[in-house]
Order: structure tokens, then sequence, then C-alpha cells
């Protein structure tokens, strides 16, 4: 099971996540970067044929397509997570896979070495797929070659004791699920930042200590007052210092109730973003 969570609200620091291998970008930037180009031109096509016949898609859809289309926690870059690095001979391959994995050091990996290709070229990639006089070879030219130079140098043979990297791990449907859900949360007016955490996890920094409800402010909570007492029992309902800890199932259950209030009132702010921004009670969330 998943517990869905704000760091914030439970006073839990933020999941660290996995960090990129720095000296393996060397041996990717031009396999990324044809998988980026492919991946940039396919989805803007896909964009354009979901328009109304005779409408043309605007230059800040394609532009907010390539300012996240190497963060993999976006869906724009989400094709990042569906590529494993494969120790091939003396070289680092990129393998697609048929479902999304999870994003661990190769992931990130990747991520890094498509951020350093797109560099600041992301608005002149905007100018050209706008012009829809571009073929994705077009692209992968100007960006690969004549741009980043990461299809130009040819990447140096892997070292003999390099260890391979880890194995590639499939999301569940579940957590595909969650995926999605955290970000449609984080596109909410007035959302904290959200995190899943495993029930694992969440006994594992219950255990290390990690867990802090002092930290926890008002603010915190959804944006809106918080009264702790009312809502989780004042210091002689809940017990003191002596008594044992609460369990993990007791933790799990407050974490819930703040996570689903601050839910609550990240979405009466979202309901007054749209009234005010569509006009009056004409547009319902």
């Amino acid at each position: 099971m998943v517990v869905v969570g704000a760091y914030a609200m439970m006073g839990m620091p933020e999941q660290k996540k996995p960090k990129a291998v720095k000296t393996d970008v060397q041996y990717i930037r031009c396999g990324v970067c044809e998988e980026m180009t492919r991946n940039i031109y396919r989805s803007v096509k896909a964009m354009r044929d979901e328009l109304r016949p005779g409408k043309k898609l605007a230059e800040s859809d394609i532009l907010e397509l390539l300012e996240n289309v190497c963060d993999p926690e976006k869906e724009q870059g989400e094709w990042i997570t569906m590529i494993d690095l494969v120790e091939s001979g003396d070289k680092l391959k990129l393998e697609r896979q048929d479902w999304p994995g999870k994003c661990g050091t190769e992931c990130r990996t990747i991520a890094r070495a498509c951020d350093e290709i797109m560099g600041d070229h992301d608005t002149d990639l905007a100018e050209m797929l706008y012009d829809e006089k571009y073929q994705r070879a077009q692209l992968n030219n100007f960006l690969c070659y004549e741009e980043s130079n990461a299809c130009v140098v040819k990447a140096p043979p892997l070292p003999k004791d390099r260890e391979p990297g880890p194995k590639f791990e499939e999301m569940t449907e579940q957590d595909l699920k969650m995926q999605k859900m955290m970000r449609e949360m984080g596109n909410m007016p007035g959302m904290p930042g959200m995190q899943m955490f495993s029930r694992d996890q969440l006994q594992e920094q219950m255990e290390n200590g990690d867990y802090d409800d002092d930290e926890v402010e008002d603010e915190d909570i959804g944006g809106g007052d918080y009264d702790y007492d009312s809502d989780y029992g004042t210091e002689d309902e809940l017990g003191t210092d002596d008594d044992e800890p609460p369990s993990l199932g007791e933790t799990v259950g407050r974490s819930a109730k703040a996570i689903k209030d601050g839910v609550v009132s990240g979405f009466e702010k979202g309901k007054k973003w749209a009234s005010e921004k569509f006009g009056g009670d004409k547009k319902e969330l």
C-alpha cells in the first residue's frame, strides 16, 4: 500500500531523490539527444492532432513541452522513465522499454544529459516547431549536431572496471496511478508540495527519528488555519511523553487526516481561483 503525503504537512523530510552519475553522461549524450528529439517531434504532432480543424498550436504550448521534456516527474518527460541503460561491450546504450520504470540513478543520469543538451536552445526549437517547416531529422541535426555537438564528439569507451548499472525496475499500475494523481494535485492552485511515501518508508523515518510534528506550521497545511488540539485532541487525550509512542497505523491515520484537510483547503482555493478567473459561479470545479 502506498501512502500519499505532503512532507511539509507531516513534518517529515523531503524524500531524497537518487542522484545522477555525472561521469556516465559522456557515454549517452548522443543517444539521449536523439531520443529527446524523437519524443519532442511526436509530442508536438500529437498536440496538433488534438486541435480543432483550422486551429494552430500555440507557441507557448510548445515551449511548455520543451521546458519540461527533461523532467521525468512531468508528463512531458515521462519518456525518460521508459529507457534502460545497458552495457554493450565498451558502449553504454539506451534501450526503450514497454513500460515506465522507477526513476533511479540511470533515470536521473538520462535527465541530466537531457538538461545539458537542451541548455538554452528551447526557444529556438519552439520557433522551429511552431513554423511546421521542419521534419524530425532536421530537428535532430539542429540540436544534436549543430548546437550541442552531442553526436559530433564520439563517446569514449567504457572503462573496464566500471560496475554495471542497476536493473531496470518497472513501476506498478498503482505507482502510475499515484504518480498521475500527484501531478494533478500539484497543478491545483494553493496546493503544497506533495510526495508519495510507502509504509516501509514511513516506518523507517519514524525509527530514524526523522518524523517531527513540531515542525508543522499552520501555513504548511493547505494554507489555512489549523487547530492541532481540536483536530487531534489535547495533550491529555493524546498522552504524555511517558506513554508509548503512537503506532504506525495511528501515525498514518493522523497524517491522512492532515492530508485530507490540506486537500480540501487547496480545493476551495482552486474553486475561488477559477471563479475569479472565469467569472462568478459559471465555472464549477
